[in-house]
């Protein structure tokens, strides 16, 4: 059976630079945090099982970020990305579901664990690991799409054209497409595929749990205009999903996205830093895969993790992801400073 792992596995091994975790490198926004600590007060409470105040700040946020109108009954709210996922995976019990792969193994767990059968779209190597539009003929026997944009742990956005021709194309097959977008506003302004909102065959995931740096939080939602399939994820799983702490710092999080430069100022450290790691990695011989997300894939042959390890810097293994083989590792972008300490050592070995 195949072992599901991830980064940011700070409980087994003290590491003074993870750079396993795709987490926001500015850390989580001062005023979120302040939220937080006032939010204690409000925990004698049961939580709101509706999250009325995160989903009309998400509405918010979302509305100013794609131009188009979302209203709050497009939005359900979870226990982070993975909880929306899985109680997807429940609703809709779909038989055949198609990921392209290699991708986030929590795909092909939700899967299983409902029993439907996986039909893999290998991304090519000589093709970088894109997805491309060979994906359009394996849609017509699948009741399900899976794709995470960008992708994990590749970090490649798939474009915004072959995007539309695969919603044309599940619209066509009565196909469900999900896209998982919980690392696309890392990605350069333009890359998002904004017609996602225009169709009922598309439920959208994203989370703050990357681009605000709360994983410990668990704040995810989906989008979608289907109302009908909406009201059911509602009903789905328990009444008090999302506590008390996670609204409101999630209800502060879309406030700083939509109001501040937070994104803008993510943006612009990841590219110039994500340049340099790229960069840097190269100078070594080491295969690096084109990213625009805050994370890169490499290839090695040298063992890498117990070696770095033992510096006090952690990455993550990619070996066990479907389609990919021993010898494939994501790093995070950090700040400058741990992204000069990782080089050093990189250099060293």
């Amino acid at each position: 059976m195949k072992k599901y792992q991830h980064g940011g596995d700070v409980y087994s091994n003290k590491t003074e630079y993870d750079f396993s975790a795709n987490i926001n490198p500015l850390g989580m926004p001062e005023s979120v945090k302040i939220k937080l600590r006032e939010s204690i007060e409000m925990c004698e409470h049961y939580p709101d099982t509706e999250s009325r105040e995160l989903i009309r700040e998400i509405a918010l946020f979302e509305t100013g970020v794609t131009g188009k109108k979302v209203p709050g009954d497009m939005i359900v709210c979870g226990n982070g990305a993975a909880d929306i996922l899985y109680r997807t995976m429940a609703l809709l019990k779909p038989s055949k579901v198609l990921l392209p792969v290699p991708s986030f193994s929590e795909y092909e767990k939700a899967v299983k664990e409902i029993g439907g059968e996986i039909k893999y779209y290998y991304r090519r190597i000589e093709n970088d690991y894109r997805v491309d539009e060979r994906i359009l003929e394996s849609i017509e026997d699948v009741d399900m799409v899976i794709m995470c944009n960008p992708n994990n742990p590749t970090g490649d956005v798939t474009d915004a054209e072959l995007m539309e021709r695969i919603v044309a194309e599940c619209e066509r097959c009565r196909v469900k497409l999900i896209v998982d977008e919980c690392f696309m506003d890392f990605a350069d302004e333009g890359l998002r595929c904004r017609k996602l909102y225009d169709s009922e065959n598309v439920i959208i995931i994203r989370a703050f749990t990357k681009i605000c740096a709360m994983p410990g939080i668990r704040t995810g939602y989906s989008i979608s205009k289907d109302k009908a399939f909406n009201l059911r994820l509602r009903q789905t799983g328990q009444c008090w999903g999302v506590s008390v702490p996670a609204q409101v710092a999630g209800a502060e999080a879309a406030r700083v996205l939509r109001d501040s430069d937070y994104i803008k100022d993510t943006r612009d450290l990841i590219k110039k830093e994500r340049y340099y790691l790229a960069t840097e990695l190269e100078k070594l011989g080491i295969k690096v895969y084109q990213s625009e997300a805050n994370y890169l894939l490499f290839y090695s042959e040298r063992e890498l993790c117990e070696t770095l390890l033992k510096n006090g810097i952690a990455i993550r293994n990619c070996e066990n992801y479907e389609g990919l083989k021993k010898g494939y590792y994501r790093i995070a972008v950090r700040k400058h400073e741990d992204n000069k300490r990782f080089v050093k050592y990189m250099q060293e070995i």
